[in-house]
């Protein structure tokens, strides 16, 4: 989401004037399954968990032309898929 932490600085201390809570790279806490599974392990349902290994990607296409491997357009999908800059 962010390509420094002045850039995350500013977005936290814009969210804290107005009132608006932020949450970095953390939204699959939400999802229904993630959840839920949750649920479970607190429950005691599925033993002690001993590790969890997660991902989420895309194959992104090449070329330094697109937003994925620009440094200008911050060298990454991030800033892409989601909407920090309207805290602004």
């Amino acid at each position: 989401m962010f390509q420094n932490s002045s850039e995350a600085d500013a977005v936290f201390e814009a969210a804290g004037r107005k009132g608006i809570f932020v949450m970095e790279a953390l939204w699959s806490r939400f999802l229904p399954a993630v959840r839920k599974a949750g649920q479970w392990v607190a429950e005691g349902r599925t033993g002690v968990p001993e590790i969890a290994q997660c991902a989420i990607g895309f194959a992104a296409p090449e070329g330094r032309e697109n937003r994925y491997f620009n440094p200008v357009l911050g060298g990454g999908a991030a800033k892409d898929i989601n909407l920090w800059t309207g805290l602004f």
